[in-house]
C-alpha cells in the first residue's frame, strides 16, 4: 500500500466515522481499527489540512537588517553615566 493509498483509506475511515455518529473507540472496535493508529491519522490528516489551507509549510526567508548606531552624548563620561544612573528618578 503507497503513501497516497493510505491517505484514501484512513481519510474514508474518518469520514465513514463522522457520518456514523459513534465515539472513536466504538468504531474502531466495529471496524476492527486500532484506536492509536486512528487517532495518529485522524491527527495527522488534521494537520495536512490545516497546512494547505494556511499556504505551503516550510521556511520563511529572513532578512537581516543593520542594527542602528548607539547615539552618545560627546561630553558624558563613563562616570557621568554612572551618576546618572544612580540619580534618576524612579519609575512609578
Amino acid at each position: 500500500m503507497t503513501t497516497e493509498d493510505r491517505h484514501q483509506y484512513w481519510q474514508q475511515c474518518l469520514i465513514d466515522w463522522q457520518v456514523s455518529s459513534l465515539s472513536g473507540a466504538a468504531y474502531c472496535k466495529q471496524h476492527s481499527i486500532t484506536y492509536h493508529q486512528f487517532t495518529y491519522w485522524r491527527r495527522k490528516l488534521l494537520e495536512d489540512d490545516l497546512n494547505q489551507q494556511q499556504g505551503s509549510a516550510g521556511f520563511t526567508r529572513v532578512t537581516a537588517i543593520e542594527p542602528r548606531p548607539l547615539i552618545t552624548h560627546p561630553e558624558l563620561t563613563p562616570d557621568a553615566a554612572q551618576w546618572c544612573r544612580d540619580h534618576r528618578s524612579p519609575r512609578r
